[in-house]
């Protein structure tokens, strides 16, 4: 048997809504939200801007120099880069 309204006026509040009284009389539930630690900010390593052929010494140099900064990216993200070692001696 649904309840019935009180008479008179404009219903307000959780008298509308005559099971929401709990929720409205809860306590505040901020000591359980434990300390705030901010996520880790994770680059993405551009491993596919490694040409795989060179065909002169300036292209080598350059390639080379890809690879040392994408291997520099994934050893700063070993503890947030799954399988980061396996990324770097895949191929």
């Amino acid at each position: 048997m649904p309840a019935t309204p009180p008479l008179g006026g404009e219903l307000r509040g959780p008298a509308s809504f005559p099971l929401l009284d709990r929720i409205a009389d809860m306590e505040s539930v901020e000591h359980l939200a434990g300390d705030f630690v901010e996520p880790p900010i994770v680059i993405p390593v551009p491993l596919t801007e490694i040409p795989s052929v060179v065909h002169n010494f300036n292209e080598v140099s350059n390639a080379l120099q890809k690879a040392a900064e994408v291997c520099t990216l994934l050893a700063n993200q070993r503890g947030l880069v799954a399988e980061s070692y396996a990324l770097i001696t895949n191929d």
